[in-house]
């Protein structure tokens, strides 16, 4: 045989070889995993995602990748996204009690508030704190769909899981200022804040009512900022922050919330 042809098979040879190298070698699913909850940790759901893609990657069965890319997906404001893969999680059996208040979550924010109920409407986990956030998920889906008293209830059932637990108090709260309660209304949100100062959902309530109700335009821009630093990609407190500045005519002041949103979320659809 030709010594070029040798040195050309010798060549492929090696290449294989080196080929099957990469794929054995790199980080281990269990290190990227651990890699992309320090990314969520640090706020940073699109590099998290990265890592748990490339973990799913490596072992395409793990459950807790699949729920940490859903949480990911989640935390990047992709309900849509994160419901499909909260919901493989579930299928997979993982745990019910951190799977099954961030399916809720997700499929709420995905506009799946009928599809929420109607599969899980019944659900009760054995987990007080994870049934806490369930029901009152549960609650907000329910309200969205126009029953109040099944709201109410589930509401009343996440406070009994764990009372005083601050989402249900905020729902308690939007419901007191939807009736005109604003001043109870504030009083119930800042309970809840004061359990839980990372409550974005609760800023901005609070913010709504101050800027709608009591016209003060200074503590509402104070409550919208306390959201988006509990959670910087929360777009309902950009948005009114936007809001703000253009009613106020200060189209500069618009502007840069505006590059404030699209540089935490620069394909979301509110951004383009």
């Amino acid at each position: 045989m030709p010594k070029t042809e040798l040195s050309s098979l010798g060549r492929a040879a090696l290449f294989a070889v080196c080929l099957v190298l990469a794929a054995c070698g790199g980080e281990s699913a269990a290190s990227l995993i651990e890699s992309g909850k320090a990314y969520l940790a640090k706020k940073d759901p699109r590099a998290a995602l990265i890592q748990f893609k490339s973990a799913l990657q490596k072992d395409p069965q793990s459950a807790e990748a699949r729920f940490l890319l859903g949480q990911a997906l989640l935390a990047a404001s992709d309900p849509g996204g994160a419901a499909v893969e909260l919901a493989k999680a579930a299928d997979q059996h993982y745990d019910e009690a951190q799977v099954m208040p961030a399916l809720a979550r997700a499929l709420l924010l995905s506009g799946a508030a009928r599809k929420l109920t109607t599969l899980y409407g019944g659900l009760t986990l054995a987990d007080k704190p994870a049934d806490a956030a369930f029901k009152s998920t549960l609650a907000s889906a329910w309200g969205q769909l126009g029953d109040a008293a099944k709201m109410q209830a589930a509401t009343r059932a996440a406070l009994d899981a764990v009372p005083g637990f601050a989402p249900a108090l905020v729902l308690q709260a939007r419901q007191a200022a939807l009736e005109g309660r604003s001043d109870e209304a504030l009083a119930t949100v800042g309970q809840a804040l004061a359990r839980d100062s990372a409550n974005a959902e609760g800023w901005q309530l609070e913010g709504d009512i101050r800027a709608s109700v009591k016209n003060d335009a200074a503590g509402a821009a104070a409550a919208y900022e306390h959201a988006l630093a509990a959670e910087p990609a929360f777009v309902p407190a950009h948005l009114a922050l936007i809001t703000q500045a253009l009613q106020a005519g200060d189209s500069a002041r618009a502007k840069a919330q505006a590059a404030r949103l699209r540089a935490v979320l620069p394909r979301h659809p509110q951004t383009l």
